[in-house]
Formats: C-alpha cells, structure tokens, sequence
C-alpha cells in the first residue's frame, strides 16, 4: 500500500533485527536519516508520517481495520474491506495531487 503523508520526528527508531519496518520513504527521510520508515512490531505499529494518514490513505485504513478484525477474531471476506472507487472519489483526487506535488519537488 502506498502511503502518502508529512513526516514529523518525534523519535528516531532504530529496528530490533526482528522488527519490521512500517514502510520505505520514497522522498525524504525515515528511521535514522535512512529509507525505512517506523516499525511494526506483532499487531502495534509506529510511524512518523502523518497528513492526516488515515483519511488521505482510505487503502491504509481499510487494511488496519482488516487486521484489528483478524487480530480480535472476527472473520471478514475480502469484499467486506475492497474500496470502491464511486466511494472515495474525494480522497483519490487528493493523493493523486499530493503525488504530483511531491514528484514535482523530487525532480528537482
């Protein structure tokens, strides 16, 4: 899942080797200045990216509440966590300009 978002350090997170990264930074810096970017460790993550990062990636949110419901075992289907695109028309016109903006910064 892409993940678009600000980033604000509050900390800087160095991975335990058994610890997974939240994602990698395409544009800017993550854990340490390097390309990693938070951690995710069993069912807790961190990350520095904010934006607000749930409304601006509905994809994201859909698949934490994908995982809250396996984690507290309920039993979901696919269909019941698949975005339609009429639903969230507002929100793909923005990640789509905050990528246009952030590739436009990246050229230069």
């Amino acid at each position: 899942i892409e993940v678009i978002g600000n980033e604000i350090k509050l900390a800087e997170i160095k991975l335990d080797p058994a610890q997974a990264p939240f994602g990698h930074v395409r544009y800017g810096h993550g854990n340490c200045g390097g390309a990693d970017e938070g951690a995710v460790t069993g069912n807790v993550i961190y990350t520095s990216c904010l934006g607000p990062v749930l409304v601006r990636n509905p994809a994201l949110a859909m698949e934490l509440l994908r995982r809250g419901a396996g984690a507290a075992g309920i039993e979901t289907s696919p269909e019941q966590f698949r975005l339609k695109s009429a639903d969230i028309l507002h929100e793909q016109a923005c990640l789509e300009e905050a990528k246009h903006f952030i590739g436009k910064k990246m050229e230069k």
